[in-house]
């Protein structure tokens, strides 16, 4: 093939151009690399810039189409029916959807009604169980105090405030004194009672009797009026034998 300049130009370099000009509708890299591809390759064949642009035209002009133009053809009345019923279809479809999806909204509000009601019977429960809890415990404690009070019940009850066997006046009351710590005049031979007075180291007192009472030996005192009990170790008896 020759050019108006009567230039011979091989077909692998005239399908080279061809390949190189289509780049040119790539990416931007790709185009700009297809266009100094084609300067190069037309000025290496020796073609002129009017050659390549009446070449593009002859070929566009040319080109035939690849197929028969389609034609609009008028609907007829089967077609008008079927379009007709796929309408309704479709309307009928959505009247479904729409009374599917309503039935769902109604479902999830009687399920979140339903776990509501079961949230509150199991706050009651949690409630009702709490109590009998509480209840249990309560039997329980009531039950040991129960066993405390009956186990020691004797040793808790109060000495009567009557004469004693030794009443005062008698030939048989002593003379005690306190020791150098002092003591504590309880009104009932218990720790836990109620105090009635402190002496101080050094001072005397009638002393009545001796009352064992848990394990702990008390003395049965007189002093100023005043009447009560005081560990035997806080005080020192004339009589060896009331110790």
């Amino acid at each position: 093939m020759s050019s108006k300049n009567g230039v011979d130009i091989n077909p692998e370099d005239l399908e080279r151009l061809a390949n190189r000009v289509a780049q040119l509708a790539g990416y931007d890299q790709d185009a700009d690399n297809a266009g100094r591809a084609v300067a190069a390759l037309v000025r290496r064949i020796g073609i002129s810039a009017g050659d390549l642009r009446d070449w593009l035209i002859a070929g566009a002009l040319a080109r035939k189409p690849l197929g028969p133009e389609p034609t609009i053809r008028a609907p007829n009345a089967a077609d008008l029916r079927r379009l007709e019923q796929s309408l309704a279809n479709s309307e009928h479809s959505l009247r479904v959807v729409e009374a599917q999806l309503r039935h769902a909204q109604n479902e999830r509000e009687a399920m979140r009604e339903e776990n509501e009601l079961l949230i509150e019977a199991l706050d009651r429960a949690r409630s009702a169980e709490q109590v009998r809890r509480y209840v249990g415990l309560a039997v329980v404690a009531a039950a040991i105090l129960g066993a405390v009070v009956i186990t020691s019940g004797p040793s808790l009850r109060p000495i009567p405030q009557g004469p004693t066997t030794r009443p005062f006046g008698s030939p048989f009351l002593r003379q005690g004194v306190v020791r150098g710590a002092g003591a504590t005049v309880y009104r009932v031979p218990q720790t836990t009672g109620m105090v009635v007075t402190q002496l101080a180291a050094g001072s005397r007192v009638q002393v009545r009797q001796t009352v064992e009472r848990d394990l702990l030996h008390w003395v049965e005192i007189e002093v100023g009026g005043i009447s009560g009990y005081v560990l035997s170790t806080e005080i020192d008896v004339a009589d060896p034998g009331l110790r």
